[in-house]
Protein backbone atom coordinates (compact mmCIF):
# COMPACT_ATOMS: atom_id res chain seq x y z
CA UNK A 1 0.00 0.00 0.00
CA UNK A 2 2.72 2.31 0.91
CA UNK A 3 4.52 1.31 -2.72
CA UNK A 4 1.24 2.45 -4.28
CA UNK A 5 1.45 5.42 -2.27
CA UNK A 6 4.80 6.47 -3.02
CA UNK A 7 4.06 5.77 -7.02
CA UNK A 8 0.90 7.60 -6.89
CA UNK A 9 2.55 10.44 -5.21
CA UNK A 10 5.70 10.29 -7.93
CA UNK A 11 3.46 10.48 -11.03
CA UNK A 12 1.39 12.95 -9.42
CA UNK A 13 4.52 15.41 -8.80
CA UNK A 14 5.90 14.51 -12.40
CA UNK A 15 2.47 15.74 -13.69
CA UNK A 16 2.65 18.47 -12.08
CA UNK A 17 5.80 19.83 -13.09
CA UNK A 18 5.41 19.16 -16.73
CA UNK A 19 2.29 21.30 -16.60
CA UNK A 20 4.63 24.17 -14.55
CA UNK A 21 6.90 23.58 -17.13
CA UNK A 22 4.10 23.65 -20.36
CA UNK A 23 2.57 26.88 -18.26
CA UNK A 24 6.28 28.95 -18.53
CA UNK A 25 6.26 27.83 -22.59
CA UNK A 26 3.01 30.01 -22.69
CA UNK A 27 3.77 34.03 -22.23
CA UNK A 28 0.70 36.72 -22.20
CA UNK A 29 0.26 39.73 -23.55
CA UNK A 30 0.01 42.76 -21.45
CA UNK A 31 -3.27 44.13 -22.98
CA UNK A 32 -2.61 47.46 -21.17
CA UNK A 33 1.06 47.90 -22.34
CA UNK A 34 0.80 47.10 -25.62
CA UNK A 35 -0.58 49.16 -28.78
CA UNK A 36 -2.04 48.39 -31.85
CA UNK A 37 -2.30 51.48 -34.22
CA UNK A 38 -3.40 52.67 -37.86
CA UNK A 39 -3.72 55.74 -39.69
CA UNK A 40 -6.07 57.41 -41.68
CA UNK A 41 -5.19 59.61 -44.65
CA UNK A 42 -8.24 61.80 -45.69
CA UNK A 43 -8.23 64.36 -48.65
CA UNK A 44 -4.58 63.63 -49.54
CA UNK A 45 -2.89 65.89 -47.11
CA UNK A 46 -4.49 64.82 -43.39
CA UNK A 47 -2.74 61.96 -41.30
CA UNK A 48 -4.87 60.37 -38.43
CA UNK A 49 -4.12 58.10 -36.01
CA UNK A 50 -6.35 55.37 -34.15
CA UNK A 51 -6.43 52.52 -31.99
CA UNK A 52 -7.96 49.73 -30.06
CA UNK A 53 -8.30 50.11 -26.86
CA UNK A 54 -9.12 46.20 -26.06
CA UNK A 55 -6.12 43.67 -27.51
CA UNK A 56 -5.51 40.24 -25.82
CA UNK A 57 -2.61 37.33 -26.77
CA UNK A 58 -0.62 34.88 -26.11
CA UNK A 59 3.01 33.51 -27.36
CA UNK A 60 3.81 30.13 -26.88
CA UNK A 61 7.79 29.98 -26.94
CA UNK A 62 7.99 25.89 -27.24
CA UNK A 63 5.68 25.39 -30.26
CA UNK A 64 7.15 29.16 -32.01
CA UNK A 65 3.67 30.46 -32.30
CA UNK A 66 2.65 34.46 -31.88
CA UNK A 67 -1.10 35.20 -31.72
CA UNK A 68 -3.65 38.44 -31.02
CA UNK A 69 -6.82 39.14 -30.56
CA UNK A 70 -8.30 42.22 -31.52
CA UNK A 71 -12.10 43.77 -30.65
CA UNK A 72 -12.96 45.51 -33.77
CA UNK A 73 -15.67 47.08 -31.65
CA UNK A 74 -12.97 48.87 -29.58
CA UNK A 75 -11.23 51.16 -32.66
CA UNK A 76 -10.66 54.84 -31.40
CA UNK A 77 -10.54 57.39 -33.55
CA UNK A 78 -10.90 60.40 -30.76
CA UNK A 79 -14.77 60.60 -31.89
CA UNK A 80 -17.86 59.17 -31.10
CA UNK A 81 -19.83 59.87 -34.34
CA UNK A 82 -16.57 58.94 -36.05
CA UNK A 83 -16.08 55.73 -33.77
CA UNK A 84 -19.58 54.77 -34.28
CA UNK A 85 -19.38 54.80 -38.57
CA UNK A 86 -15.58 52.98 -38.65
CA UNK A 87 -16.93 50.40 -36.29
CA UNK A 88 -20.28 49.77 -38.11
CA UNK A 89 -19.15 50.36 -41.83
CA UNK A 90 -15.33 49.57 -41.89
CA UNK A 91 -15.09 47.11 -39.46
CA UNK A 92 -18.61 45.67 -39.14
CA UNK A 93 -18.07 44.76 -35.72
CA UNK A 94 -21.34 43.79 -35.81
CA UNK A 95 -21.24 40.79 -37.61
CA UNK A 96 -16.75 40.36 -37.37
CA UNK A 97 -16.28 40.99 -33.88
CA UNK A 98 -12.83 40.23 -33.67
CA UNK A 99 -9.34 40.69 -36.19
CA UNK A 100 -6.92 37.43 -35.05
CA UNK A 101 -3.54 37.60 -36.01
CA UNK A 102 -0.84 34.93 -35.78
CA UNK A 103 2.66 34.29 -36.66
CA UNK A 104 5.46 31.72 -36.04
CA UNK A 105 8.38 32.94 -34.48
CA UNK A 106 11.86 31.39 -34.11
CA UNK A 107 11.54 28.95 -31.38
CA UNK A 108 13.32 30.18 -28.20
CA UNK A 109 13.32 33.28 -29.04
CA UNK A 110 12.97 34.87 -25.74
CA UNK A 111 15.95 33.28 -24.84
CA UNK A 112 18.14 34.84 -28.05
CA UNK A 113 16.66 37.68 -27.24
CA UNK A 114 17.81 38.08 -23.30
CA UNK A 115 21.28 37.03 -24.57
CA UNK A 116 21.76 40.09 -27.36
CA UNK A 117 19.44 42.61 -25.52
CA UNK A 118 17.65 42.51 -29.43
CA UNK A 119 16.94 40.20 -32.58
CA UNK A 120 15.93 41.19 -35.70
CA UNK A 121 13.22 38.50 -38.09
CA UNK A 122 11.49 38.65 -40.80
CA UNK A 123 8.19 37.09 -40.58
CA UNK A 124 4.93 36.24 -42.57
CA UNK A 125 2.16 37.64 -40.08
CA UNK A 126 -1.12 35.78 -40.80
CA UNK A 127 -3.88 38.81 -40.54
CA UNK A 128 -8.10 37.66 -40.44
CA UNK A 129 -10.29 40.50 -41.14
CA UNK A 130 -13.86 41.00 -42.04
CA UNK A 131 -13.80 37.25 -42.83
CA UNK A 132 -10.30 37.52 -44.94
CA UNK A 133 -6.87 35.80 -44.37
CA UNK A 134 -4.16 37.59 -45.50
CA UNK A 135 -0.96 37.19 -45.39
CA UNK A 136 1.84 40.09 -44.87
CA UNK A 137 6.02 39.84 -44.48
CA UNK A 138 7.21 42.17 -41.81
CA UNK A 139 10.21 42.69 -40.67
CA UNK A 140 10.30 42.49 -36.70
CA UNK A 141 12.22 43.41 -33.33
CA UNK A 142 12.08 41.12 -30.74
CA UNK A 143 13.77 42.93 -27.31
CA UNK A 144 14.14 41.35 -24.10
CA UNK A 145 13.26 44.04 -21.20
CA UNK A 146 14.36 41.58 -18.38
CA UNK A 147 13.85 37.46 -18.02
CA UNK A 148 10.46 37.80 -17.78
CA UNK A 149 9.31 40.62 -20.67
CA UNK A 150 9.67 41.13 -24.16
CA UNK A 151 8.53 43.74 -26.70
CA UNK A 152 7.90 42.33 -30.30
CA UNK A 153 7.92 46.10 -32.78
CA UNK A 154 7.73 46.46 -36.56
CA UNK A 155 11.15 48.02 -37.70
CA UNK A 156 9.77 50.17 -39.98
CA UNK A 157 6.27 51.70 -40.95
CA UNK A 158 3.80 48.64 -42.04
CA UNK A 159 1.25 49.88 -44.51
CA UNK A 160 -1.79 47.75 -45.39
CA UNK A 161 -4.22 48.03 -48.20
CA UNK A 162 -7.77 48.13 -47.42
CA UNK A 163 -8.95 46.10 -50.60
CA UNK A 164 -7.04 43.21 -49.42
CA UNK A 165 -10.38 42.73 -47.03
CA UNK A 166 -12.53 43.78 -49.46
CA UNK A 167 -12.40 46.86 -46.85
CA UNK A 168 -12.36 50.13 -49.74
CA UNK A 169 -16.17 49.58 -50.16
CA UNK A 170 -16.39 50.59 -46.36
CA UNK A 171 -14.01 53.39 -46.64
CA UNK A 172 -16.28 54.88 -49.76
CA UNK A 173 -19.12 54.85 -46.93
CA UNK A 174 -17.15 56.09 -44.37
CA UNK A 175 -15.99 59.03 -47.29
CA UNK A 176 -19.45 59.73 -48.40
CA UNK A 177 -21.03 60.01 -44.70
CA UNK A 178 -17.83 62.65 -43.77
CA UNK A 179 -18.45 64.49 -46.95
CA UNK A 180 -14.64 64.08 -47.46
CA UNK A 181 -13.08 64.40 -51.39
CA UNK A 182 -11.17 61.23 -50.25
CA UNK A 183 -9.89 58.87 -48.09
CA UNK A 184 -6.80 56.78 -48.91
CA UNK A 185 -7.04 52.95 -49.33
CA UNK A 186 -3.48 52.86 -48.04
CA UNK A 187 -3.38 52.21 -44.24
CA UNK A 188 -0.24 52.59 -42.21
CA UNK A 189 0.05 50.47 -39.10
CA UNK A 190 2.14 50.29 -36.19
CA UNK A 191 2.00 47.97 -33.00
CA UNK A 192 4.14 47.66 -30.01
CA UNK A 193 3.31 43.96 -28.41
CA UNK A 194 4.66 43.15 -24.80
CA UNK A 195 4.67 39.61 -23.39
CA UNK A 196 5.65 38.56 -20.00
CA UNK A 197 5.63 34.91 -18.69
Amino acid sequence: MKHLLFVYLTMLGFSINVSAEEASDIWLLESDASTVGFGSIKSDTIMEGHHFTRINGRADMKAGIASVEIDSCSADTGIDIRNERMRAELFICSKFPTINISATIPKGIEKMAAGGGFILTDHTVHVQMNGVTVDIEIDLMVNAIDADHIIITSTELVVIEADWWGMDTGIDKLRELAKLPSISYNVPVNFTLIFSK
